[in-house]
């Protein structure tokens, strides 16, 4: 999510103070790092249930995703710090960067699913609880190195954090990721049906009494 907020509440002032992009009468460019997002998102999930289908382990399959929605990005980003004022090629590469970035649909998202789907929701809801604080640290650190400065430079080291903190991250999930089943998942599913088994005993015993 830091790398995520970085490109929505950073990219437009990018493109407009260092690219000098009129954002306005050039909407459909602005959007388009985002329809790429949401076609890739689309496509990843689609794929990662195919590669699933052929038997491939789940856990190895929402890392294999997750690398590309984030390692994928990284690289991009820190191409573009470098691509300078060429316009092309850096909104060629801030939108590769956004797009490839949608297969995270196919990877962690898919994992609190896999994990328990019994309490996904709550799981979700926890994690992304904790994830979107980013929405206010990553605007914050880029407002802090950009600001009295519109240089390529200092945007520079904007892109070299989102990249930094992207790689970690998915470094650490590699490491210690799992999409396997919890135990926990089922916990309450068998009290509920020893429950029901036990009523259901009960009422055939005391049928068989009467």
């Amino acid at each position: 999510n830091y790398g995520l907020y970085t490109f929505l509440t950073e990219l437009p002032t990018y493109m407009a103070t260092v690219l000098h992009f009129n954002i306005k009468s050039n909407a459909i460019i602005s959007a388009l790092p985002y329809l790429i997002m949401f076609i890739v998102s689309v496509l990843s999930t689609q794929a990662a249930d195919w590669i699933l289908a052929q038997g491939y382990e789940r856990t190895y399959v929402r890392k294999l995703f997750n690398s590309l929605a984030i390692y994928l990005p990284a690289i991009f980003i820190v191409f573009a710090g470098y691509s300078g004022c060429d316009y092309i090629l850096t909104i060629a590469l801030l939108c590769l960067a956004v797009g490839s970035n949608g297969c995270h649909y196919a990877g962690f998202m898919c994992v609190h699913i896999d994990m328990a789907s019994n309490y996904a929701g709550t799981l979700l809801g926890i994690t992304n609880c904790a994830a979107n604080f980013m929405g206010f640290v990553a605007p914050n650190v880029a407002g802090n190195i950009v600001e009295g400065h519109s240089d390529v430079p200092h945007w520079r080291m904007v892109f070299f954090i989102a990249a930094a903190v992207y790689v970690f991250g998915n470094t650490v999930f590699l490491v210690f990721g799992t999409a396997k089943e919890q135990k926990w998942n089922r916990v309450w599913s068998e009290i509920r049906h020893s429950e029901q088994s036990s009523d259901e005993e009960d009422h055939l015993n005391s049928i068989h009494e009467y």
